[in-house]
């Protein structure tokens, strides 16, 4: 008899989920019972116990082979290597599907032959930076309609079809905004995207202090994504239009205000300007956001992108439709496409 055709692709990046992995999974696969689907679970090499937990469960298992070519763009594009899905839809290892939502993008999708993906909102299980707190702020400010969207950050559901036009899923060059890259790839080749008024995920974020997201961050390379989306972009028609985006002329103007700093110590000026100025900086931005550790935060976060895109910017690329090496992980177990377990 023969297997029906695959209609969805579930992938899940994890690194280092082992608290949460199991909980992503089960609700997956809540979520797309009785469909032919199949979930993949992209792991750029965790060192805990996030891929023998998901041994566990009926999914299919691919393993980075090379530690040092993680990133944020590596996960989901490893997984769609190996997708069979008609659609992809494409989520963190920390993250809990909410009931409903997968279904009514697949019909927005389905009504809509120019949209490429479709996302939703994500919810924060727990707020314990400032980071958390913003994205938080931003769900609650959240039109309840439709909108369209640049990208979908966080995840979603995209089609196939659009994806295949556009010659890959994620870029593995970015340890971050690999969202952003596919969003501007997208619009390119005349594709839509679209953000539905629903929480789509339940996000279990790191549980970590501002300090220590900073450090993460900086460690990971997650700062330099803006730069080497930049560098990726070259020759690209949204390549400039990057250059005037929000995010770009802050740290733009980062960098300046640091020049116009030691032009102003080289004219004369007392040194004690390079303290008074960025504790001036500091105090605005706390009266800003009516919250000295947000503004400070704020500060911090400024700076470790501007240098960050400046590193990134420098950084050699490869081809990013190139294969990912990567291997199954041992004792997957076999599955139908509609998710029943071989015997």
């Amino acid at each position: 008899m023969q297997a029906s055709p695959t209609l969805l692709s579930v992938i899940v990046k994890t690194f280092n989920e082992e608290a949460n992995i199991a909980r992503t999974l089960e609700a997956a696969l809540k979520e797309i019972a009785g469909w032919p689907a199949e979930i993949i679970v992209a792991d750029s090499a965790s060192s805990d116990r996030t891929v023998e937990i998901a041994l566990g469960f009926p999914v299919r298992i691919m393993v980075l082979e090379r530690p040092g070519e993680r990133s944020c763009g590596v996960g989901a594009q490893l997984g769609y290597q190996v997708a069979r899905g008609t659609y992809l839809y494409v989520i963190d290892g920390d993250m809990e599907m909410l009931p409903g939502f997968l279904e009514q993008a697949m019909v927005r999708l389905d009504a809509d032959p120019s949209l490429a993906g479709v996302g939703g909102l994500i919810s924060e299980a727990h707020i314990p930076n400032a980071d958390c707190a913003r994205r938080d702020a931003s769900v609650r400010r959240a039109s309840a309609q439709p909108v369209e969207v640049s990208a979908l950050h966080g995840g979603g559901l995209y089609r196939r079809a659009a994806v295949e036009t556009v010659g890959y899923l994620t870029n593995p060059n970015l340890h971050s905004n690999e969202e952003l890259e596919l969003g501007l790839r997208l619009h390119q080749a005349g594709w839509r995207l679209e953000k539905l008024g629903v929480s789509s995920v339940l996000h279990y974020g790191h549980k970590l202090s501002d300090f220590a997201l900073h450090r993460l961050r900086w460690r990971s390379r997650y700062c330099w994504g803006l730069g080497e989306l930049m560098r990726s972009a070259i020759g690209q028609s949204y390549f400039l239009p990057l250059f005037m985006m929000k995010n770009t002329l802050v740290y733009a103007a980062v960098a300046g205000f640091w020049v116009a700093l030691f032009v102003i110590i080289a004219f004369g000026a007392s040194p004690a300007v390079l303290v008074l100025a960025p504790v001036a900086l500091v105090a605005g931005m706390a009266v800003r956001k009516k919250n000295f550790a947000h503004g400070l935060h704020g500060v911090i976060n400024w700076h470790l992108w501007a240098l960050g895109t400046l590193a990134g910017l420098l950084q050699r690329q490869r081809d990013p439709r190139a294969p990912i090496a990567a291997r199954v992980a041992a004792g997957c177990r076999a599955v139908r496409p509609d998710y029943s377990t071989l015997q």
